[in-house]
């Protein structure tokens, strides 16, 4: 054992210690049909789109595809390629 503890999954009302149904949800089942069609963004309380965890204002929307987007190795490229352009200027000899 190094220490580290990993809790068994709660709901993310705060101080709710009810089970979830399953290790996928995020509320309860007493929470989820209030708080589980909110968007996610933590200041907006307008309902979520369906099969989507955000609204429909576009910078929420833009705010989901950033998150998506630092998932995919195509940002994680894009980045690597700004640090060694950073490390080697193509015109640092002139």
């Amino acid at each position: 054992m190094d220490g580290v503890t990993v809790g068994h999954p709660c709901c993310a009302i705060h101080n709710c210690h009810a089970p979830l149904n399953n290790n996928c949800d995020h509320f309860c089942p007493a929470h989820t049909a209030t708080y589980g069609c909110k968007c996610a963004i933590i200041a907006c309380s307008n309902d979520a789109l369906a099969k989507s965890k955000v609204c429909h204002l576009s910078e929420h929307q833009a705010v989901k595809c950033m998150y998506q987007l630092h998932g995919q190795s195509h940002f994680q490229l894009q980045q690597c390629l700004q640090y060694i352009q950073l490390a080697h200027p193509t015109d640092s000899i002139a």
